[in-house]
């Protein structure tokens, strides 16, 4: 993490345990993990979302730009230094996926890396995420899959 830090690369830590409280104090670009990652860091039990959005600020503060927040039926938390979102793609909160972030890895960077405003990067994240996650097979999914999620993607803003 440092290494690309220096040089100027962007870093997405997806990891669990120590691996995850290690990477977090190297201050990676962006970590995504979920609300059982978060109360095993923090050691407290989350019950309520501004509780789990405090947390998640700490690892802003320690010099992660972008946290992502997995909190499975209820959506996605997506916070950086200057707000939050509350993300929530309502024909999909029955899907259950594995705890790989790829996709919604991919579709962040792909957007950073474009240049597109914020929500619509967070909208092609999720697009990624569950196109990938529902397809059966990964050669039938296409861009109409992807922008169909897109256009169904809820995102409110927090302020803290």
């Amino acid at each position: 993490i440092g290494l690309s830090n220096k040089k100027g690369k962007k870093f997405i830590l997806n990891a669990k345990g120590n691996e995850l409280a290690y990477g977090i104090k190297a201050a990676p670009f962006m970590v995504i993990l979920n609300k059982e990652d978060l109360e095993d860091i923090s050691r407290l039990k989350l019950d309520f979302e501004n509780e789990i959005i405090k947390v998640g600020q700490g690892i802003l503060e320690q010099g992660t730009e972008l946290v992502i927040i997995d909190l499975d039926a209820d959506g996605t938390l997506v916070l950086n230094k200057k707000q939050g979102y509350r993300i929530i793609v309502p024909g999909m909160k029955d899907i259950i996926f594995q705890e790989d972030y790829g996709y919604l890895a991919a579709g962040y960077l792909f957007g950073i890396e474009k240049g597109y405003e914020f929500e619509t990067t967070i909208k092609i994240a999720q697009g990624f995420r569950f196109a990938y996650g529902i397809g059966e097979n990964i050669n039938t999914i296409n861009m109409n899959h992807i922008k169909r999620i897109m256009s169904e993607t809820e995102i409110s803003p927090i302020h803290y």
